[in-house]
């Protein structure tokens, strides 16, 4: 960071870019929860805001297509 000019900058930045971007990309909190380390999945959880919004109806309807399989 320090030879790329890089201020104010840590890693944690790092780490919750890339788990926005999990979440945004659909990743279950579990998994980010496991990919980052995180002992306890609260921690994670902050990034609930930016998964896909999936109503209950949705989710159902993925739930009976796997059923039908």
């Amino acid at each position: 960071m320090n030879r790329a000019g890089l201020e104010e900058y840590t890693t944690h930045d790092l780490r919750h870019t890339a788990a926005s971007r999990l979440a945004m990309a659909g990743v279950s909190l579990l998994k980010i929860s496991q990919i980052l380390g995180h002992s306890k999945t609260e921690m994670t959880a902050r990034y609930a805001h930016l998964q896909p919004n999936v109503t209950a109806r949705e989710a159902v309807d993925v739930f009976n297509q796997l059923n039908n399989r």
